[in-house]
């Protein structure tokens, strides 16, 4: 590293800290002006128009007792791939106390609502603890609202009751107490950010217009898709919608996949080379927005387990019901064992399923939910000698099954299934592909090491 990229400092290791925080934000948020302000850095900030922080540096104050790690914006016009995977290197560098969302503030209070709400949804998926993330206003001498309006308009609507609010008038010393009382009840957390994690936190993608109006027409139909099925729900008997709902849960998920592989072949996407990244980005933002989708079926689909034995589950696609005796709720086969891998990527979503039919056009944008008079004979499979028993060869997750009543004698266990981690951001042979440079580029990060400062 450079002498403006660390500052000029005596490298020194700092052991166990009492907190450690990582800065993250858009470029130009003042996330480097927090530091030098906080630990007595030099050299970090810029009134660049670019993103002038290139690398993560971690910087603790005099005392040791608050270490400080500034990282490149997250937003930048030119490889947001790099400068992502220095925000996650910081993460993942020792355990966390918190991790700052450093927001500029803007003179319409609900562009900076906007930009919070923003990064908390993407920042806190279902792997990681809410209370992680804390938040930041900076430039408050820039702008004519007070602390108090934001405070209310952040409870609201992003249920943030507190953050931290600083200007160029604010002193190191309140700078600090402010800060500290933000984070002194969070306990520190040791994160490992993946593959598949940071596909779900950080966007990577480029502006590339034609790629961003495939994404949104999926998203679109999918939208579509949930509104009329809500509608068409009700058409059906009470006693029907136990199936109903699980078997579009099911459905859908094969949609999502459908989608990927629609605007991976749209766009030409190999998932290989200089634009892999990109690519990768692109595929994983439109999964993220269609994971909240996923989210509001399951929780309509939760209620469905409070009168019913989980342990009891129905294969969505043949209506063969299991019961787990070992294993885990993870993703199988209906009929084989744990360990089957997918055979392709590209594979053609059931459209008929155990009880249902779904249909749907996607140039009318048209939805149709019909009931089979009787269940349908589909290709079921056995396994001679090979102890995997019977099954329809479908894909299916524990989990996510429909609940089967089951004799009094047996516990009940009732499963979050608002949970949308089973989730892949990637076709199979995409997530291959990116693994393979995200672990490429990660071995090439510097090793990070913390500095004294000078107060």
């Amino acid at each position: 590293m450079s002498r403006s990229d660390v500052g000029a400092f005596k490298k020194r290791y700092v052991p166990k800290p009492n907190k450690y925080i990582v800065l993250m934000g858009d470029v130009g948020s003042g996330k480097s002006t927090i530091l030098e302000q906080l630990t007595g850095a030099e050299n970090r900030s810029s009134a660049s128009s670019k993103s002038y922080t290139r690398a993560t540096a971690v910087i603790s104050t005099k005392d040791g007792s608050l270490v400080v790690a500034d990282t490149p914006g997250s937003n930048p016009i030119d490889d947001p791939f790099q400068h992502n995977l220095h925000i996650m290197h910081a993460i993942n560098f020792m355990p966390v106390n918190c991790i700052l969302n450093v927001v500029k503030a803007d003179q319409r209070t609900d562009n900076v609502i906007s930009k919070i709400i923003q990064y908390s949804s993407r920042f806190i998926p279902e792997d990681l603890p809410p209370e992680l993330l804390g938040v930041c206003i900076t430039h408050m001498d820039q702008v004519t609202w007070n602390n108090q309006e934001c405070l209310d308009l952040l409870k609201r609507k992003a249920g943030i009751r507190s953050a931290v609010f600083c200007g160029l008038n604010t002193s190191k010393t309140d700078l600090r107490e402010s800060i500290m009382r933000q984070i002194k009840r969070k306990p520190a957390r040791n994160i490992n950010i993946d593959k598949k994690l940071f596909l779900k936190i950080f966007d990577i993608a480029d502006g590339n217009i034609k790629i961003m109006r495939d994404t949104r027409n999926e998203l679109k139909h999918l939208q579509k898709i949930t509104e009329v099925f809500y509608e068409e729900r009700e058409k059906f008997a009470e006693e029907d919608q136990v199936d109903l709902i699980f078997e579009f849960q099911a459905w859908v998920l094969e949609k999502i996949t459908d989608a990927q592989v629609r605007v991976s072949n749209s766009n030409n996407f190999t998932f290989l080379g200089p634009t892999s990244a990109s690519e990768a980005g692109h595929i994983a933002n439109m999964t993220n927005q269609m994971r909240k989708i996923i989210a509001g079926i399951r929780v309509e689909a939760s209620k469905y387990y409070k009168d019913v034995d989980s342990n009891f589950r129905k294969c969505p696609h043949c209506s063969l019901v299991w019961q787990k005796i070992e294993g885990c709720d993870g993703s199988t086969e209906c009929g084989a064992r744990p360990s089957t891998d997918l055979a392709h990527d590209l594979r053609r979503a059931a459209d008929e399923m155990a009880t249902f039919s779904f249909c749907y056009d996607y140039s009318e944008y048209r939805f149709q939910v019909t009931k089979s008079d009787t269940k349908k004979q589909l290709n079921v499979k056995s396994y001679d000698n090979s102890g995997k028993g019977i099954g329809c060869g479908k894909r299916v997750k524990w989990s996510k099954m429909a609940p089967v009543r089951a004799p009094e004698c047996f516990d009940v266990t009732v499963m979050d299934n608002s949970y949308t981690g089973d989730i892949n951001p990637l076709p199979p042979r995409a997530s291959r592909r990116f693994g393979a440079t995200y672990e490429q580029e990660s071995k090439k990060l510097p090793t990070l090491e913390v500095e004294q400062g000078k107060e």
